[in-house]
Formats: structure tokens, sequence, C-alpha cells
């Protein structure tokens, strides 16, 4: 892989180590792209796994997705409070 600078007409010294640096960057950004599409093909298969063990739980769909959409709505609230305001639940509590 080769990084733009290094097909530019007139290069100088500085110019070609700043250009070794951005390819190494490039091909570190490349790497942590593809480690997240995993990551996130991973999480993806394991929240299916989750939906298809609850989904015998729930008399309905609607009562099923209901429930789903109200989990996520109480962790994305949990995830985004301070960690000081977060109650210990009755399964942490000593």
């Amino acid at each position: 892989m080769k990084h733009w600078s290094e097909f530019l007409p007139t290069r100088t010294h500085a110019t070609k180590r700043l250009g070794k640096m951005a390819n190494a960057l490039t091909f570190e950004v490349q790497s942590k792209e593809l480690e997240l599409q995993n990551a996130k093909a991973n999480l993806e298969r394991f929240e299916l796994q989750i939906c298809n063990k609850i989904a015998g739980n729930y008399q309905s769909e609607h009562e099923y997705e209901n429930a789903i959409l109200t989990a996520k709505d109480k962790a994305n609230d949990w995830n985004n409070e301070p960690i000081e305001s977060h109650k210990p639940t009755h399964k942490n509590k000593k």
C-alpha cells in the first residue's frame, strides 16, 4: 500500500518521512475499520441469539417488540448517565 504523497513529482526528505507515517496510519485505520465491522457483525449475531431465546417469553409479537424497545431505552439511559448515579440492581446488592 502506498500513500498518495509517494506519487508527488517533487518530494523532500520531510515529505517522504511524513508520507511513511501517513502510510502506517492509513494501514492502521483500515485494520481498525475491519475490526469494527467484525465486532458489529458479532454483536448483531449475539443480539439475534438473545432475541431468539426470549421470544418464547411473550404472548404476542407486539409485546415482544415492546419489551425489546423498552430494554434498549433503559440501557441507553443507563449508559449515558454519570456512573455515580447508578444504583445497584437487586443482584448486585450485598
